[in-house]
């Protein structure tokens, strides 16, 4: 198990699970994610983001294209004397609605950098806006129907 984006190295040695940690911590998000720690049989811990309801495949595979772009970043001067590149995670899928995402540590989901400016505006602006919207235009588009 790796959160490296590196993955399997040849010449060392494969790291197995040892153990999980016994609680898993709920994740406030619509599909409220479990965090996910455990401990490897090289003493050290991992954290992975453990997902239901939704196919991880996708996410793999936009992984497989960062690999490609900080391939080319690497290869271009430009971006290269910069040492441009995009921070990959291990995405791991393990059926077809639920699979692990490495956990990056020091980082924020989108929910809370919007939560965190609405409240920091003035007035304040509430956080199901979009929703109440929606809901309105919705109303009136299935009350035309009639």
């Amino acid at each position: 198990v790796s959160t490296q984006s590196t993955g399997y190295q040849t010449g060392k040695p494969v790291v197995s699970i040892k153990q999980f940690e016994p609680h898993l911590q709920v994740i406030v998000s619509k599909q409220r994610p479990r965090k996910l720690m455990m401990t490897g049989s090289d003493g050290l811990k991992y954290t992975f983001l453990l997902k239901g309801h939704e196919d991880l495949k996708q996410d793999e595979r936009v992984m497989q294209l960062f690999d490609l772009v900080n391939t080319l970043l690497k290869n271009y001067q430009f971006s290269s004397n910069r040492h441009l590149y995009i921070k990959r995670y291990a995405v791991i899928p393990l059926s077809p609605n639920s699979g692990l995402i490495g956990w990056v540590p020091d980082c924020d989901t989108l929910h809370q950098l919007i939560k965190e400016h609405r409240q920091s505006c003035e007035p304040k602006i509430p956080l199901n806006t979009e929703y109440k919207l929606l809901m309105q235009m919705s109303g009136e588009f299935f009350s035309n129907l009639t």
